[in-house]
């Protein structure tokens, strides 16, 4: 099964074969966008375009701001998006070597250069291919 997601967790579900509930139209997922940008942007996430939620997405997990996401990036966004699930008890919480593999193929498959890190255009490509 593959999961139908949007930004980071977005990129990173569709690597995954594992079911993780996660509705980005759903108030809770705007909600939590709203708190994660609150005072970075003004903007309301009913106001953005896909394009823009999804660079801000890829920009808030971007710790070190260097442009680039790591796998400590990605484990950290998959947490994060574990612990503000709002499909409730239907989620499947992922365990510690799930999420290891998960990031693994991740970067397997999205880096292109071999870097060992997605940049933003790396990350976009599965965005546009699905």
């Amino acid at each position: 099964m593959k999961v139908v997601c949007l930004f980071l967790f977005f990129t990173v579900c569709l690597a995954s074969d594992m079911k993780v509930n996660f509705n980005p139209n759903s108030d809770a997922a705007k909600e939590h966008l709203k708190e994660d940008l609150e005072g970075v942007i003004q903007k309301n996430p009913d106001e953005m375009s896909m394009e823009e939620m999804q660079f801000h997405y890829f920009r808030e997990h971007d710790y070190n701001n260097d442009k680039m996401l790591d796998g400590n990036e990605l484990v950290t966004s998959v947490l994060h998006h574990q612990s503000h699930d709002d499909e409730g008890a239907d989620a499947h919480q992922m365990k510690e070597d799930e999420i290891i593999i998960m990031i693994d193929d991740i970067i397997h498959l999205q880096d292109k250069n071999g870097d060992g890190m997605l940049s933003y255009n790396e990350y976009m490509s599965v965005a546009e291919v699905h």
